[in-house]
């Protein structure tokens, strides 16, 4: 908004259109003369409620949707962030969190606002290549210190600082980022560690990584090995996870069965929202899980494993 007319601190609205001119969502906060007319409420788009209530936001702070994602055209599930003012209001209520670098501000810029997991909980992630062929790699790396070459043998982490972690268990981010040369037909293991930092639990964690470009997902990868998690269907399994554990704790098949916490997705097919643009398949695998693993525990730790041949 960085031209003008800007909204207004003192009231205003918002109106989205989808690409025929028709309104598909709408706004408002404050009840200054800056608020249009609202839509026709046949559309059900706005219950202006508690929209004056919305005005109390501070200069630098935004106002928030809760539970994330969750539209019911209403105003009790908005607050200005981090307030809890719709608290007693909004079904479902989940508290706003500031997630902005810059001190002076209370916003939600580039992040949830709430989510999946609990408000104080984070998950460190980090990726390695832990197997080429036949060969385990065991090396300790810093991420700090890394470079991408290629596609196929580079794999970023969210958060470079992650691997230095104190409460990592000494030794247990054994593999490599930069895996060196790689020609079609080599196998390639891909393991992502998380540990939960915590300081509250995380809940509800849902994992999901995409198959990088350039490979083919081996659905047959840990065929041979005890079946685990207390799946009923006998299948291929091409996941393995553990769970607080250096060594795999279960394989996973492939598919989606009554007590399997994990599937594979092919490229292209309809995977959950929160993988992004499945291209080329796609690694989901429910970590918790009621009753055996509800939630994940401060310096609670493990990894999710698959593997993958080059084109």
């Amino acid at each position: 908004m960085g031209q003008t007319p800007k909204l207004n601190n003192s009231g205003d609205d918002i109106w989205l259109y989808d690409n025929q001119d028709k309104i598909i969502d709408y706004i408002a906060y404050g009840s200054g003369s800056e608020v249009n007319t609202p839509p026709a409420s046949v559309l059900n788009l706005w219950d202006n409620t508690y929209q004056s209530s919305l005005i109390g936001a501070s200069n630098g702070q935004s106002i928030s949707l809760t539970p994330n994602g969750q539209d019911t055209n209403v105003s009790a599930c908005w607050e200005a962030t981090t307030t809890g003012n719709s608290s007693t209001r909004c079904t479902n209520y989940l508290p706003t969190r500031d997630t902005d670098t810059i001190a002076n501000r209370v916003t939600s810029v580039g992040e949830s606002n709430n989510g999946a997991t609990a408000v104080n909980a984070k998950l460190l992630l980090v990726k390695r290549i832990t197997r080429i062929n036949n060969q385990d790699l065991t090396d300790i790396v810093d991420g700090l210190s890394n470079v991408a070459v290629t596609a196929a043998n580079y794999v970023p982490e969210p958060f470079a600082s992650d691997d230095n972690y104190i409460t990592w268990p000494a030794g247990y981010l054994r593999g490599l980022i930069n895996a060196g040369t790689v020609k079609p037909g080599d196998e390639l293991e891909y393991t992502i560690y998380f540990l939960s930092q915590g300081p509250s639990n995380a809940t509800n964690v849902k994992f999901c990584d995409l198959v990088p470009s350039s490979t083919t997902f081996i659905s047959t990868a840990f065929n041979g090995n005890t079946p685990g998690d207390g799946g009923l269907t006998v299948a291929d399994q091409g996941i393995a996870l553990a769970l607080g554990s250096s060594s795999p704790t279960v394989y996973l098949t492939n598919i989606e069965d009554a007590s399997d916490r994990g599937r594979f997705y092919t490229a292209n097919e309809l995977a959950p929202s929160y993988c992004g643009a499945n291209t080329n398949g796609a690694v989901v695998v429910s970590i918790t899980r009621s009753p055996d693993l509800p939630n994940l525990a401060k310096d609670f730790y493990g990894f999710v494993r698959f593997r993958a041949r080059v084109k």
